[in-house]
């Protein structure tokens, strides 16, 4: 053979699709797609999955309406529809009315499995159309909660989705969208919504396998009982002891980072420290002066009563997808393992190893059997924060780990007073920043140029972190 036959080569749709009432079909070259690059793959309209180019699928059309609905139907279908390498392997999958009946049934039961529902012939449709309605209400919402706010908000009108697209939560439906609607904003969006609706299944099932509902305040439940102090009231019930404590920080003129250690202050002096910082005024070289309060708990350290702020979180069904977007991974297995999280706030470092410490003994007089893991210590700022992503930053300081009791896994992160403040003010590490950063690597996905090129995300990326920071400076 030779080497011009053996060498790819650029061709045109015509020359490497299927053309069908004058209209090419793009294919790829016969290769294997890398599954961490899936996702992208079926949203970018440079590659495959394109709709640029109207399609006909007439092995669809001429299958029956009820081979139709069990097949393409079902969320997992989706799946295997779109992990074919191109248009025409999407057609070659139900090219006959004997290939999709075979493929029906046991698709279908498949994904019923990831829910755990027992498959019954009588039950089956009714539960098929419940997790359809639900995905592609979440696909929905997911998508609108981009560009609602902040300085992106003048950008919504030209975001929304398309109301062809909006009202149906039908797949087969959608299939008909995005392989015969003229627009093709229309048939981006209903592929999209697809995509999207695999993703909301996957993570929603993972959820419930989880029995997360139950789980995580049995998490809180535990720390209540064997690792927060309390004394035991008359009616033998463990009453926490809590309490308030003002802060009083200076942060870098230039960066709002926190300088040195913030300062408690008695609530006497709360007036003064409110006169001080309204009279401060911050110039080039200076600092700005900014006042907190926490609420706190304690725990017994050795006789030591510490005090802690905590926090709980449980990330949301919409914060779950964009994380396995922005990934590349469509197991929320994989891509999601932070799905609750607790963090701690404490005074100085030398408090926050006593609190590790205290979960590696088991809290209160050995109660707890926690098992700690996946260690990562950037407190002191002499190693960098490991993440390395647009929703992440090297210079992120705090101690993090996994802690693991009863089966339930929680990500605990522990901060100091001033790292906890730089986490929320500091330019390049506060939260809102990093967000913006973490949503537009999402955004670029799911909003592609070539569909909505009045978005111009590299321009309104810098002008929303400018405004943040400005906020920063100006908020008391």
């Amino acid at each position: 053979m030779s080497s011009a036959e053996t060498t790819p080569k650029t061709a045109t749709p015509a020359e490497i699709g299927i053309v069908e009432n004058g209209l090419a079909e793009p294919t790829l070259a016969p290769t294997k797609p890398n599954r961490m690059k899936h996702i992208e793959m079926m949203l970018s309209e440079t590659g495959p999955y394109s709709v640029s180019i109207r399609s006909a699928w007439r092995g669809f059309e001429n299958a029956t309406e009820s081979v139709r609905s069990q097949f393409l139907a079902d969320l997992n279908t989706i799946g295997n529809l779109l992990n074919a390498k191109d248009h025409a392997a999407m057609r070659a999958a139900v090219d006959s009315k004997s290939k999709a009946e075979k493929l029906a049934g046991r698709i279908n039961r498949r994904t019923l499995r990831i829910f755990k529902a027992d498959y019954d012939k009588m039950n089956a449709e009714e539960r098929r159309k419940e997790i359809e309605e639900k995905s592609a209400l979440i696909a929905d919402a997911f998508v609108n909660s981009f560009f609602r706010t902040g300085v992106w908000e003048p950008l919504s009108d030209r975001t929304d989705i398309k109301d062809e697209v909006q009202s149906t939560h039908s797949i087969i439906e959608l299939l008909g969208l995005i392989f015969h609607h003229p627009d093709r904003r229309i048939r981006f969006e209903a592929k999209r919504k697809l995509v999207l609706m695999k993703l909301a299944a996957t993570a929603d099932a993972r959820s419930e396998e989880l029995k997360e509902k139950d789980r995580f305040p049995r998490f809180l439940e535990l720390l209540n009982e064997g690792f927060w102090y309390g004394e035991i009231g008359p009616d033998k019930k463990k009453r926490l002891k809590t309490g308030d404590v003002n802060i009083e920080s200076h942060h870098d003129y230039a960066t709002f980072a926190t300088i040195g250690d913030p300062r408690e202050y008695p609530d006497g002096e709360e007036e003064a420290v409110k006169q001080r910082m309204e009279k401060h005024k911050p110039k080039p070289g200076g600092y700005y002066i900014r006042i907190r309060q926490f609420e706190q708990r304690y725990i017994n350290y050795d006789g030591e009563l510490i005090p802690v702020n905590q926090d709980s979180r449980q990330k949301s069904l919409l914060s779950r997808m964009g994380k396995m977007i922005r990934k590349e991974e469509e197991d929320p297995a994989v891509a999601v393992q932070d799905t609750t999280g607790l963090m701690f706030v404490v005074r100085n470092i030398r408090d926050a190893y006593k609190v590790f410490d205290f979960f590696t003994r088991g809290g209160e007089n050995g109660s707890l059997t926690f098992a700690v893991g996946d260690v990562e210590d950037t407190l002191s700022g002499k190693e960098k924060y490991s993440a390395e992503n647009e929703g992440s930053s090297p210079k992120t300081r705090q101690l993090k780990f996994i802690a693991t009791i009863e089966g339930i896994s929680v990500e605990v992160i522990i901060h100091t007073y001033a790292t906890y403040l730089n986490n929320l003010m500091e330019d390049e590490v506060a939260h809102d920043e990093l967000d913006v950063r973490r949503h537009t690597a999402t955004a670029r996905k799911i909003f592609p140029h070539e569909i909505y090129p009045k978005i111009n995300l590299e321009v309104r990326i810098p002008e929303m972190i400018a405004n943040q920071r400005k906020v920063r400076r100006v908020s008391r």
